[in-house]
């Protein structure tokens, strides 16, 4: 049984610089959340998939135990930088908890919209959609450049699709994302919008000597996000558009 949900925001940032050239395309992975279980019996668990690694530890944000990504076991040629950041929502006896991640891997750009559904403090199986914006800083302020439109999944409590976007917007850039999730109650949609924070994306087949001035603290303006649209049964689901990945990973 979990403890009270934490209605609270963070963001978090890491950096991982461990080669000092990369080749164009080497090592190239698309970034994939871990199917493998995780709770307090798998804590400290280490699982690799498709370029990133992941440990399974306890998150105060939500309090429970999930996967985040870490530096663990990672060596040469690996190179991965990410930042994300939280929101939670809290209806009633439901909770849902929303994580936006943007991350930078040899093969370009991942953004991830990450939902986490939860009934009366217990993990909870339902109808879960996500969707992220990308955005790039362009010296003055954020500017959208890519979205996934509304997908949906109902596979576990947890539904954390990533995609992955190459070299996105152009090199040599800020990247960030916002991540909109909700769960079906049943009745309703219950979801929050998180944003991931920033990084530093640099061109695909080197390191940047030195990178700019960072964006200014804040995010841009945006609407609120709309829910989806009616119950589960008869949800009407955006096709990606603008600067959309080739492919989606589940």
């Amino acid at each position: 049984m979990r403890g009270p949900f934490r209605s609270w925001r963070h963001v978090l940032t890491a950096f991982l610089l461990v080669a000092a050239t990369l080749a164009i395309g080497q090592g190239a992975a698309y970034a994939d959340y871990p199917g493998n279980r995780c709770d307090e019996a798998a804590q400290d668990d280490i699982v690799t998939v498709s370029g990133e690694t992941w440990e399974c530890a306890y998150d105060g944000d939500i309090d429970d135990y999930i996967w985040k990504p870490t530096f663990e076991e990672l060596g040469p040629p690996d190179y991965w930088i990410f930042s994300y950041g939280w929101a939670t929502s809290t209806t009633g006896g439901y909770e849902h908890g929303t994580r936006s991640r943007v991350e930078f891997l040899p093969d370009g750009v991942h953004t991830g919209a990450d939902g986490f559904s939860y009934r009366d403090g217990s993990r909870w199986r339902t109808t879960q959609v996500s969707e992220s914006l990308l955005y790039y800083w362009d010296g003055g302020t954020w500017v959208q450049c890519g979205g996934t439109g509304q997908v949906s999944g109902s596979s576990s409590f947890t539904f954390a699709p990533t995609w992955g976007w190459g070299g996105a917007c152009g090199e040599d850039r800020y990247y960030a994302t916002t991540a909109w999730s909700w769960q079906w109650t049943g009745s309703a949609w219950n979801g929050s919008s998180a944003w991931s924070g920033f990084l530093w994306a640099p061109c695909r087949g080197c390191l940047a000597a030195t990178d700019p001035p960072p964006p200014p603290t804040g995010r841009p303006s945006a609407n609120p996000p709309a829910p989806p649209i009616g119950p589960p049964g008869r949800l009407k689901l955006r096709l990606p558009t603008g600067t959309t990945p080739k492919s989606v990973r589940m």
